[in-house]
Formats: structure tokens, C-alpha cells, sequence
């Protein structure tokens, strides 16, 4: 099995901390305002926002994709949970995207920044496209044959050469 890693950037590493630090902030202020409430409406308020927070990130945390890994028959982009296996046999096309192909990005469920870039994305010439991605350089489209489309961010670039080998 070869293993392909997914750094993250300093604009996830920046985006990450801030908003860890910003969810911390109002975390502390939503305590502060628990531990002096008097009725039981402000205590389930304050409570609700502190659980949301630490769900936000540690959902977030989860979901984001930490490796690839590539084995006789399958790649794998592995996260701390739901892991997904893609057969090599359901992808049709590999090639690298430019910056310029990434024109015009937006996306529609998806996470831009905190613990990486990953869910659902589309701009007007790829259309429709799931990332797992973790960095804004490398980026590597697979095409399978249902149509779907999927983004990967490897730091080493040797993964779409080995997976166009593997698919003839």
C-alpha cells in the first residue's frame, strides 16, 4: 500500500486557529453568562451555543481528510471517520487542474478552510465536484465512470501518475 500525504496549508492552518479562537471567545462568554444565570431559559441559551461550538469543530475535525491511500485495487482518502473507498476500476479520467480550471469555485455544502477545504463544490466549467482537500496547490480531478467528480490535494504530485498506470 503506498501512502500520499495531505498537509494542509497555512491558509487551513491560519482559518483553523482563528475560528478555534473565535469559538473559544464566545464559548467563554456564554460560561461566564451560565454561571451567573438565574433562570433556566438563559442556562439551556448558553448551554445550547457552548454544544453547537464544540460540535461544529469536532464534526468538522472528523470529516476532513487527513491522507490518500493507494492499493492494487482501491484508493482510499482516509479521515478520522467515514473514510472513503473509491475502486480504481470506477475511475475513468485523472488529470491535474489549474488554478485557472478552479476559476469561479464556490461552494455549495461544503468547508472552505477549517481543518481543510472538503464536501461539495462547483464552478461554471467542471461542474458539480466533491473535495477532499486539504491545501490551494496540487490539485488532481478523478472522473469516474458515474460521472462524479472528485478533487484530491496530495503534496506529492507522483499519485496521478500512479493512478493512470493503474487504470490502463
Amino acid at each position: 500500500m503506498m501512502t500520499y500525504q495531505a498537509s494542509k496549508d497555512n491558509t487551513v492552518k491560519i482559518v483553523t486557529l482563528l475560528v478555534i479562537v473565535l469559538f473559544a471567545f464566545i464559548a467563554q462568554q456564554n460560561l461566564r453568562d451560565l454561571i451567573t444565570a438565574t433562570d433556566l431559559t438563559t442556562v439551556i441559551i448558553n448551554c445550547a451555543v457552548i454544544l453547537f461550538l464544540i460540535v461544529i469543530i469536532l464534526v468538522c475535525y472528523l470529516l476532513s481528510p487527513r491522507l490518500y491511500q493507494l492499493d492494487e485495487a482501491t484508493l482510499t482518502i482516509n479521515k478520522t471517520v467515514k473514510s472513503r473507498q473509491i475502486l480504481l476500476s470506477e475511475i475513468s479520467d485523472v488529470k491535474s487542474i489549474t488554478k485557472e480550471d478552479l476559476k469561479g469555485t464556490y461552494r455549495t455544502f461544503g468547508v472552505g478552510g477549517l481543518f481543510g477545504y472538503y464536501g461539495k463544490f462547483r464552478n461554471h466549467q467542471l461542474g458539480a465536484m466533491t473535495w477532499y482537500a486539504t491545501q490551494n496547490k496540487n490539485h488532481m480531478l478523478l472522473v469516474l465512470r458515474s460521472g462524479e467528480k472528485i478533487v484530491l490535494t496530495p503534496d506529492d504530485m507522483q499519485l496521478e501518475n500512479v493512478l493512470k498506470n493503474k487504470m490502463v
